[in-house]
């Protein structure tokens, strides 16, 4: 009889066997082999053999696909990313920030990790209820890692600039009516990338059906998303808040990111 080994039973011959035992081990050892074996090829998508070899692996070099052979038919195997491509800050608690110099909130603003493939894009959607002390003394900022986003400020002669939340001319920050909240969001149609639509906030946030945009006559006034370039890599996006004078208060604040492949 010939032994077999302790994985797979997979028989082979003793020393002493004779040739008929021999030629019998060599069918039940092709046999054994036959039946676990699992082959890997490539090709174009077109050439792939039919299928009906349980076992089998075939990649499509034109499609970039990654084909398994389950008896009967090919299945397209679906690689699982496991590299982190959105998240979220999500904070209801109402938190005061006292300073004249960018920072974060108590509990921060952040979301962290986020993988950003070569020529892909940052999406970036923020919205939060904030206020000031102060008439028109508060100053937002997104920060992607340790630079704060920017924008080009004029078509004809670009000029790349920090974005802080200005809304006029004469530097006048959010916070237009003090200690009363209003509605702050990122919005790319919107000089410095974020609004303030006075008047917006009614005092009632609705839990689900909240709209996060608002047409107003023919201006877009409400939240939307804004693309960035990025170098490839992992990144971290924070919302960063000061006051020129007194203190900035927010809360109901919601920060999500992800990042775009093409």
């Amino acid at each position: 009889m010939p032994s077999t080994t302790t994985k797979y039973s997979i028989p082979y011959c003793n020393g002493s066997d004779d040739a008929n035992t021999i030629d019998n081990t060599m069918t039940l050892l092709a046999e054994a082999i036959d039946s676990i074996i699992a082959t890997d090829s490539q090709g174009l998508l077109v050439a792939i053999p039919p299928a009906g070899k349980l076992g089998r692996y075939y990649w499509a070099t034109d499609t970039q696909q990654l084909l398994r052979d389950d008896g009967s038919t090919w299945t397209d195997i679906q690689l699982k990313d496991t590299n982190k491509r959105s998240g979220k800050s999500i904070i209801n608690t109402e938190e005061v920030r006292t300073n004249v110099a960018y920072g974060l909130m108590t509990t921060p603003d952040q979301v962290t990790g986020i993988v950003v493939e070569q020529d892909g894009h940052l999406v970036v959607n923020y919205q939060a209820l904030a206020k000031t002390s102060v008439v028109n003394a508060g100053a937002v900022e997104i920060i992607i890692n340790s630079f704060p986003m920017e924008y080009m400020s004029d078509l004809g002669a670009p000029a790349v600039i920090a974005n802080a939340y200005y809304p006029d001319a004469n530097g006048a920050g959010f916070g237009q009516i003090a200690n009363d909240y209003d509605w702050l969001f990122t919005n790319p149609q919107v000089a410095g990338g974020f609004g303030e639509p006075l008047g917006m906030y009614t005092n009632n946030i609705v839990s689900t059906g909240q709209a996060t945009d608002r047409v107003t006559g023919h201006a877009l006034l409400g939240g939307q998303d804004i693309k960035l370039d990025v170098d490839p890599g992992v990144h971290t996006v924070s919302v960063q808040y000061k006051s020129t004078s007194g203190s900035v208060t927010v809360k109901n604040r919601k920060l999500r990111v992800k990042s775009i492949s093409y």
